[in-house]
Parts: C-alpha cells; structure tokens; sequence
C-alpha cells in the first residue's frame, strides 16, 4: 500500500492498495509506479476528485 498525504493537516490525498512489492522487479517498475500517482495527483489538483485503477 502506498499513502500520498499532507503532512501538515495528515489528509490522504491519494492511497494506493493494489501495489505489491513483488510487482517491483526492476528500475521501469519503479519508474513507472512513480510515474503514474504523480499524472493522477495532477488530475487530482486539477478537479479536486480522482479515480484510481491498477496500472
């Protein structure tokens, strides 16, 4: 599981829990599991709302 939150007003902002240690075999895994919370932050600060789905 991963939690992006706020720090200081500890909201989660976006959580994440279809991420398995196991699906992070190499540095492109990693990539791309930073790649797409951050689009979906974006999409996220843009509309206020936001739908996640398993990459």
């Amino acid at each position: 599981m991963i939690k992006v939150f706020d720090s200081t007003t500890e909201r989660a902002d976006l959580l994440f829990t279809a991420v398995t240690a196991s699906e992070l075999t190499s540095s492109r895994a990693i990539a791309n599991l930073i790649r797409e919370p951050r689009s979906e932050m974006a999409a996220h600060r843009a509309t206020g709302t936001v739908v996640l789905t398993k990459w």
